[in-house]
């Protein structure tokens, strides 16, 4: 499907913004990766099964953390434990 004309540039656009919003993003989270603590990543990936799937669920909004993506709640001490408690129910594959 071929999407021409001043359409076309529009989607492209979008598509483009989009792309550029999610680097900006991930970048921000790339910061918050390197300060967070070893034993929270260590557990995501054994959760999720692979480091890319980890770093995915650590970027991502989680329900169980009242919609708020798991690094961002890292910087406290009880933010930490909510994710250490979600990560071991997911690997019991316990969700509600």
């Amino acid at each position: 499907m071929k999407i021409s004309g001043s359409r076309g540039e529009t989607v492209r656009r979008r598509v483009l913004g989009a792309l550029s919003r999610d680097i900006a993003r991930r970048k921000k989270y790339l910061r918050k990766v390197a300060h967070a603590q070893p034993q929270v990543i260590t557990r995501a990936v054994k959760a999720l099964g692979s480091p890319l799937g980890a770093a995915e669920w650590l970027i991502t909004p989680a329900y169980g953390l009242e919609g708020k993506a798991p690094l961002d709640v890292l910087s406290t001490h009880a933010g930490c434990e909510q994710v250490i408690v979600l990560l071991g129910r997911i690997e019991r594959n316990v969700l509600s």
